[in-house]
């Protein structure tokens, strides 16, 4: 009896350490996915501004700033700097409010575009509206909310 015990214990051992390996291979692929379908999502976005707004064009991408980064700069149909920061997933008042603070004490005027693949939670817009309240009227806040499908085959700008 002794003899299928051992048998069947380390059995229960190498089964063990076979599912822990394949759970960290899963997760370390599903890390790489999520940073690979944020990736293609900016590249979207670089390549297509027009998905967001007609007359939208970029300049440049991860613009340095005094103390961060801006996923993009560009211009708008009027001329006006436009700044643009991808958000992939749903955004709320936690995600965004950061976001914001960083990327406004850095800017003096414009527009600044979070674009995101989800429909934004009530406390993002919340979050806008506040940050509205105590910086420059000179700088705009808005949500550009777009389709993204992460294999490219339909992404479409949704209203």
């Amino acid at each position: 009896m002794s003899v299928i015990s051992l048998v069947i214990t380390t059995i229960s051992i190498l089964l063990s350490i076979y599912q822990a390996q394949y759970d960290s291979t899963n997760e370390k692929k599903k890390s790489t996915s999520i940073r690979e379908k944020a990736i293609r999502f900016e590249d979207y976005i670089y390549e297509n501004p027009e998905v967001i707004e007609e007359g939208l064009t970029w300049n440049e991408r991860q613009s340095a700033m005094s103390s961060t980064r801006i996923d993009f700069t560009g211009t708008d149909q009027q001329g006006n700097t436009v700044y643009g920061e991808a958000k992939m997933g749903p955004i709320d008042r936690n995600r965004i409010s950061s976001t914001l603070l960083r990327i406004a004490e850095n800017i003096n005027g414009g527009r600044l575009l979070i674009i995101t693949d989800s429909k934004p939670r009530p406390s993002a817009k919340e979050a806008i509206r506040s940050l509205e309240q105590n910086i420059s009227e000179d700088l705009s806040i808005e949500i550009k909310n777009i389709e993204f499908d992460s294999n490219l085959a339909s992404s479409r700008h949704r209203q």
